[in-house]
């Protein structure tokens, strides 16, 4: 019996020297690679102060923590990290040629596949090369467009139109997104992505200076996710912000802001946030009678 219960000490103290040495082997490779990036922001703050050794000197040094740990399921993070180094020298031939590596190695990963196809669109941008960028946009919205990045592009594509100084594609593109957006809602209402679309879908409409739909999703936001507006969340208040902006500024209508807040404390009348709305339907009335001008209805 005693040489039993020795036996599995001894098998336990094994498994304990194991895994000891494995959970430092990761820590020392996330070690390493924190420098590395830590390495990196510093070229990256002001890359044409640096000689091109320093960058070619940093992607070695990828490569080397690499070898050193062929088997890390971090491998996919480092690769990306280089294909940025290339990046920053503008050498974006061989930035994009990391980038595809990352493709190649790791098509199962979404969210490494989502970076590395962004990051090629972003050298494109670099080239001036406008229309290779958005296609690859376009790609990540067409595959993976839950993932946060895949949900950004529609939006990121139309800003990404202003920044080229076209207005009517971006104006088109905007109206794009706005659809996207929709749908994305439609199919995943009562979600954390459904929020996260009928925010960009209102950011689509107020780029659009449609202010009537804008100010629809804006309600909707409001009023179809309370559970995110806890008391100390800053987007609460901007969203309330928001909607007042669109109903005073733009709309001029006092009281359709104050039926948005009516509708809210009548729906939870428990939630945090009723009593500032109270205190605001207040002011808003007052601002109302001082002000006939204001749209009543």
């Amino acid at each position: 019996m005693k040489r039993i219960i020795f036996l599995l000490i001894f098998i336990l103290l094994g498994l304990f020297l194991i895994l000891s040495f494995l959970d430092k082997s990761h820590y020392a490779l996330e070690k390493s690679f924190w420098y590395l990036k830590k390495d990196f922001v510093r070229l990256a703050n002001d890359p044409k102060s640096f000689p091109d050794q320093e960058f070619t000197s940093l992607a070695r040094r990828f490569d080397q923590l690499i070898a050193t740990y062929p088997e890390s399921a971090l491998n996919g993070q480092i690769l990306l990290q280089k294909g940025l180094v290339y990046g920053l020298m503008q050498d974006f031939e061989a930035a994009r040629e990391t980038f595809r590596k990352v493709l190649t190695l790791y098509p199962k990963d979404e969210l490494l596949n989502v970076d590395a196809l962004f990051q090629i669109g972003r050298s494109y941008e670099g080239e001036d090369k406008p229309l290779e960028a958005i296609k690859m946009y376009q790609t990540i919205t067409d595959k993976y467009p839950l993932t946060v990045t895949g949900i950004k592009m529609p939006l990121y594509t139309a800003n990404y139109y202003e920044r080229l100084n076209d207005p009517i594609r971006a104006q088109h593109a905007f109206g794009k997104a706005a659809d996207f957006y929709r749908n994305i809602y439609e199919g995943h209402s009562d979600t954390p992505i459904g929020y996260m679309a009928l925010g960009f879908q209102a950011t689509a409409y107020l780029a659009q200076q449609d202010w009537e739909r804008s100010l629809d999703v804006l309600e909707r936001l409001l009023l179809d996710f309370p559970r995110l507006h806890a008391a100390s969340d800053p987007q609460g208040p901007f969203l309330v912000k928001t909607i007042n902006n669109v109903a005073l500024d733009q709309l001029k209508n006092v009281s359709r802001a104050i039926a948005i807040y009516q509708k809210f404390i009548a729906q939870y009348p428990q939630h945090p946030f009723c009593s500032g709305l109270e205190k605001l339907i207040d002011k808003l009335a007052a601002i109302q009678s001082q002000n006939p001008e204001v749209m009543r209805e």
